[in-house]
This record gives structure tokens, C-alpha cells and sequence, in this order.
């Protein structure tokens, strides 16, 4: 059976993806995560002498097809992996995703899929993404 860093480390070479300790730093903070995560959140897994590095490695993520960046009206894009790591299957790459008023979190639906939508004549579709804003789980037995 696979660790998790052997699996992160299969992840990497099935992009074709040099294994470093910040790359493999970057996805087991991602994949610890029950949400997605901002970059502040990942600036402090990392030591300041890493963080242009972590720029870097999340752009290279991102183009390599790793992670999605979702933008959720917080003024700060969040990260998240667009694998399982169970079986190394993807995940929807149009998925919705539900942000939290209350606890400010973005979850990542995967299983679920984004409408096609397609706009009038005259206008260039360039991307389709849906945010669902509300209370999660969580902060609904909360406020209970």
C-alpha cells in the first residue's frame, strides 16, 4: 500500500513533474485540507526563503492540470487538487464549488457538474464557473 508522499510522488511523475520537498510540501497541504486553500494559508506551511518558490510551484500546478484556482469574492483566489488520491482518478474539471458566509471557506464538488451555459450571440464564452454561496454543514449545527 501506497504513503501518502509515495503518492504524492506518483502524482508529480504522472505529470512528469520533478519531486521536491516544497512540491511535495504544497500537495500534502492541499490534500490535508476539507476545503480549498488560500495562499496565505500555504504562505505558512512554508518557510519565507520558499515563498517565491511557492508561486512558482502553484503556477506550474496549476499548467501541469494538479490544482484548480477558484475564485470565490474573497479577494483571494483558493486552491485545490483535482485529483483523488485513493485512485489517482481526476476530478470534474467544471465542478461547482460552495462557499461558506459564515466560516468564509470554500468547498471544492467534484462529483457534481457545472452546467454548460452558452451566452447570447455576439459575446465569447472563455469560461463557465459556478459558486454557490450559503451556511455549510458545520456552521448549520453551529448556529443551532
Amino acid at each position: 500500500m501506497l504513503t501518502m508522499d509515495n503518492k504524492f510522488q506518483q502524482l508529480l511523475k504522472l505529470k512528469k513533474l520533478r519531486s521536491t520537498a516544497l512540491r511535495l510540501l504544497v500537495l500534502k497541504t492541499l490534500a490535508g485540507q476539507k476545503s480549498t486553500t488560500s495562499l496565505f494559508h500555504l504562505r505558512k506551511a512554508v518557510e519565507k526563503s520558499q515563498r517565491i518558490s511557492l508561486y512558482r510551484t502553484l503556477k506550474i500546478f496549476q499548467e501541469s492540470g494538479l490544482v484548480h484556482s477558484i475564485s470565490d469574492g474573497t479577494r483571494f483566489p483558493k486552491y485545490g487538487l483535482n485529483y483523488n488520491l485513493r485512485d489517482f482518478s481526476i476530478y470534474q474539471s467544471n465542478h461547482p464549488h460552495f462557499h461558506c458566509n459564515v466560516c468564509e471557506l470554500t468547498y471544492c464538488f467534484p462529483k457534481l457538474r457545472t452546467p454548460d451555459i452558452e451566452p447570447p450571440e455576439g459575446f465569447q464564452k472563455r469560461q463557465t464557473s459556478l459558486l454557490l454561496n450559503g451556511i455549510c454543514p458545520e456552521c448549520l449545527t453551529e448556529t443551532r
